[in-house]
């Protein structure tokens, strides 16, 4: 099942999304200014990714990156060893990331749903 998929999952980089913007951008993570590429995944606890630029009058005009999902910035991978030593602490998967399950559930409800055949009927014309 998706959900029990997406759950038992433990390898964050299956989370991970990127988004390399252009020039005319300015990115900004928790009132702080970013690079123009970043890496992130959907977190239970994240705050919103914009990106913004002047617009004719001299005003921010302002996008949320991921609409309606905060997300965490993820564009340092832990390496294994200190991931080793963090679940020898007795943390967990979950508690270090905080990964949104139900979004990413959701999204692949979305695709399954795309992808499966549609029933057709001998009475169609």
């Amino acid at each position: 099942p998706v959900e029990d998929t997406i759950k038992s999952c433990r390898d964050i980089r299956k989370f991970l999304q990127a988004e390399k913007t252009g020039k005319q951008w300015t990115v900004e993570y928790n009132e702080q200014i970013q690079q123009r590429t970043n890496r992130f995944y959907v977190s239970n606890s994240g705050y919103y990714l914009w990106k913004w630029k002047l617009d004719e009058t001299g005003k921010r005009s302002y996008h949320n990156m991921l609409k309606g999902h905060g997300v965490k910035l993820h564009n340092r991978l832990y390496s294994d060893e200190d991931l080793q030593w963090k679940y020898s602490q007795g943390e967990t998967f979950q508690s270090i990331y905080d990964v949104d399950y139900q979004y990413y559930i959701t999204q692949c409800v979305k695709v399954i749903e795309q992808l499966k055949p549609r029933q057709l009927s001998l009475f169609n014309f």
